[in-house]
């Protein structure tokens, strides 16, 4: 969820600049911060997929 709103967030900013409400510097650095988080973001997820994958059932709650 965090990754769609940093991607929606991005493409937002890229609006904004277009309008001029933002200064070309502020818009190049806010969108490549963006582009990070969008990447951590995604990195984390899967880590966080993998690690649940190799947990035993049971401890992954699913002993019902």
């Amino acid at each position: 969820m965090l990754a769609l709103t940093s991607l929606l967030s991005r493409s937002a900013t890229g609006v904004l600049a277009y309008f001029y409400v933002f200064p070309t510097g502020s818009h190049h650095l806010l969108e490549h911060g963006l582009d990070v988080a969008i990447a951590v973001f995604i990195i984390a997820a899967v880590y966080f997929v993998g690690a649940m994958s190799k947990m035993k059932p049971a401890a992954r709650g699913a002993d019902r």
